[in-house]
Formats: C-alpha cells, structure tokens, sequence
C-alpha cells in the first residue's frame, strides 16, 4: 500500500494581515511543490493543502486531513507564522495523536533547537535543503538522516544536513496540479505581474553576498541554479497547461552569472514562448547589454533591493553598493525601457531622521516606477539580528517578525517618528502625478483593474491608520 503524505502551508488568523490583507501576494511555495513531485516519483501518495494562500480556517484544513487520512504530516512555516503552525500541529494531534508531524521551511533551519523545545506538537525538524533527507527519512525513519532534528531524551539533537545538490535540472517539475485552485487563486502581488494569470518561479539557489539583515539559513552562500533550457521547458509547460502568462522570479540575484542569463534570454526569443516576466536582483548585477536582452525576451520590470539613500547606512547593512552606482543603472533600466521597483528599508540601526531624508530624497531623484518600503526587522542568526539588542529596542517574541510593522526602534528615532516617516513616504509617492497618470492607465488593463482598486483602498488605510 502507498504511503500517505499531506504538506500543508498551515492557516494564519486574517486579522494579521492587517491594512495589507488585499494586496498581499499569494506565491505556490515552490520548495513543496518540488518536494511533492519527488514523493510522487517514489510512490508515495501526496496531498497539498495551501491553507495559507487560500485564507483556510484551521478546522477546514484539518477536515482535508482527516478526509485523507494521511501517514505522515509535513508543515512548512518562517518565524512569523510559527506559532500559528504550532498550534495548528497541536489540533492536529488531538485529532491522532500518533501522527508524525515534521516541520521544514525557513524557520527551523534558524532556530531548530529552540523551536522543538517550545513546541512539543512537532515531532521532527528538517533543515537545509530536503529532496534527498525527506525521502530518506520517511522510507527508513532513522534518526540517522542528514538534516533531521529530533529529541534524544532531554536533548534537541540536529544533525548536519546534506551536501547541497549537485545539479538543479535533477529535479522533476514542481507538482502545481495539486494545487487547489491554481492559478485563478494565486498571483503576485499587484505591482509585480504585468498580464493574468501569473505565478512564482525561481531559477536558483543561494546568494554569494553579505548583507547583514539577511537570512541564508537554508540555501547559504553557495549559488547553483537551473539550466536556462530546464527554466524555458518549465515555463512551457506552465503556459501550455495551466494557461500562465506571466512570470515572476523571485531569486535572490536573478542576474548571474551573466551567460546564464544571456542563455535564457536568447532560448525564450528563439522558442517565442512569449510571456511577459519579472525579477529581482542586486542592482550592480546588470549591464546595459543585459538589460537590452531581458526586454527583447519579455521582462517588463526588475526589482531591486536598494535599501537606503544613505551611504551609511548601507555600510552599516553590508550591501557593497555605492549611490553613485544605484543612480547610474536605475537609469540604464529605465532607458532600456524595464521599470524599476525599489525595495528600501526603514529604522536600521543607527539610522537618524536625515538617513531617512536621504532614501525619500534618491526615491524621488531617481524617478522608480514602483515602491517597496519596509521596517527594518532583526532576524534570528544574522549578523544584525544578534547585536540589534545593542542599537534599539524591539520585542523579541518570532510573531512580531514583521517587516510590514514598526517592531524594532533604533536608539536614534521613535516609534512615532518612524511610523510617521513611513506614511509621508508612502503618501507623498503615491500621490506623484506621474505615479497617478501610471496607476490610471492600468486601470484599463482587465488583468489588473480589481487589484489597482485593492491598492488604493489598503494606501488609503495606510495614511488613516493609527499605527
């Protein structure tokens, strides 16, 4: 008999999502769908519940459970959510209390000890990648597999987790069809996908660089990818079965090394598989070539993680980037005719109200198209998240891990005037003739007119909200 295996994104309380509950993006987690398709290979009997992306209450969740009545449970959570997937866990046991539940995703590879001591509900913990350590571990159930934490008596035990993969293209297609609903109940968020349906996709693993607020618990520093034909038959597949006509990539650097890309790019114009495409990456990670080729193979927007407008306070960040730089390919961007999406953060440590002038002034200066302005958050095991405590004040507790809220305050500002810097920014942006003139043309493209009105009602939120 097949073994029975449920992964499921565990439900969330909506009230979370606050004044963002209609513009959030809902993206397939891709490191299921991946780890689903293996299983399928295998033989095992596989079931997705996406219960957070569909806005699922616990009790419907876990009646899909009960429904398939599986062998094993394996829920994926990061640290914001890893209380309401604790105690999702915990309804789930009382419902049999002899079901292995194994917890993966980003936030046991940063705190695994600690999270199997707080939460008694999860009985195993898998860290780093898990195609190979998940197969293993559900075939064999020893406690020998690579990546697995578990208790040993008083003692959290975690062994070292695997060698990374080898070669990408070894993985079968991610299994989207075991999403419900996918694609209509899936997309981007509205600022990030040109035409409808669109989805996620990612082309690599790992990030080569240093930045001190970044998490790299689970891919770390070491960079493989995708071939550039395996990412095109991928698309095709996703175009032709599933009628998919955007894509949004959401790699770390989507744009190295520079002949993969060149690859990529010449494979979507000679196969015309012509869907219009979104990425992220470092800004000092294109050139005026590049970017001419993205365009003539369908990207339609890049975005980048700049950060600030001060020089200081992207050296306190480690970004290894200079402002003279910045400016110079936000404008070969836009020449080559990609808009450009800013992500900038607000509240680092040390930052002072003229850092924070300095970002709103290179936001206008530079004329982005679209804005993603965030608080500064202190994640556990980075570099910044370890000696945050030494520049600001903020709670502790992995629920406030929100970049969406004002959790840490750093020495130099207060929460006032830092809440009151992020709607001045937000407001004075949005209300930008140009800004305006752009948001009402897409108001005629059908793909976005709903999600353009969603935007507008969470700005105004925004601006009327009291924190």
């Amino acid at each position: 008999m097949m073994k029975k295996v449920v992964f499921v994104n565990p439900p969330v309380d909506n009230e979370l999502f606050g004044v963002f509950s209609d513009v959030l993006g809902k993206l397939p987690q891709l490191g299921i769908l991946f780890l689903a398709s293996i299983l399928r290979k295998n033989n095992f009997e596989v079931k997705i519940i996406d219960a957070y992306n569909l806005r699922m209450s616990s009790e419907d969740a876990l009646k899909k459970i009960k429904e398939f009545n599986p062998d094993f449970i394996c829920l994926t959570s990061n640290t914001e959510y890893i209380n309401y997937a604790a105690d999702f866990a915990k309804k789930i046991k009382f419902w049999r209390k002899d079901i292995i539940i194994i917890l993966g995703g980003p936030h046991i590879n940063l705190a695994p000890v600690e999270t199997l001591k707080l939460y008694a509900s999860f009985d195993f913990g898998l860290i780093g990648e898990s195609e190979r350590s998940l197969l293993e571990f559900l075939n064999s159930n020893s406690k020998k597999v690579p990546g697995l934490v578990f208790r040993e008596k008083n003692n959290i035990v975690v062994n070292k987790s695997d060698e990374r993969i080898k070669s990408l293209d070894s993985l079968p297609f991610p299994s989207f069809d075991l999403l419900e609903g996918f694609p209509e109940k899936y997309q981007p968020t509205p600022t990030n996908f040109k035409n409808y349906p669109s989805t996620g996709l990612t082309m690599s693993r790992g990030c080569p660089w240093n930045c001190s607020f970044c998490d790299k618990s689970v891919f770390g520093k070491k960079f493989i990818y995708h071939s550039p034909k395996y990412v095109v038959s991928l698309i095709e597949n996703l175009r032709d079965n599933f009628g998919i006509r955007d894509i949004c990539f959401y790699d770390d650097v989507f744009t190295i090394p520079h002949f993969r890309i060149k690859k990529f790019c010449e494979l979507m114009i000679s196969r015309k598989v012509n869907i219009s495409w979104s990425c992220l990456t470092r800004i000092d990670c294109v050139d005026k070539k590049i970017l001419k080729l993205m365009k003539l193979a369908g990207c339609w927007q890049i975005s980048y993680g700049i950060e600030s407008g001060s020089q200081r306070v992207l050296d306190i960040l480690n970004k290894d980037l200079s402002l003279v730089d910045i400016k110079k390919r936000i404008g070969e961007t836009k020449s080559a005719g990609i808009s450009v999406r800013g992500f900038f953060i607000i509240g680092s440590p040390k930052e002072t109200k003229e850092d924070i002038e300095k970002t709103w002034h290179l936001i206008k200066e530079s004329k982005i198209d679209d804005l993603e302005l965030e608080f500064f958050t202190p994640i556990p095991r980075t570099v910044l998240g370890e000696s945050s405590s030494d520049f600001g004040s903020f709670d502790t507790s992995w629920r406030k891990t929100s970049m969406l809220k004002a959790n840490f305050v750093p020495n130099t500002l207060d929460r006032e005037t830092l809440e009151s810097y992020y709607k001045k920014i937000i407001k004075d942006f949005y209300t930008q003739p140009r800004i305006i003139k752009n948001y009402f043309f897409k108001l005629f493209n059908p793909s976005k007119t709903r999600f353009i009105i969603y935007g507008l009602k969470t700005f105004v939120k925004i601006l009327f909200s009291k924190n």
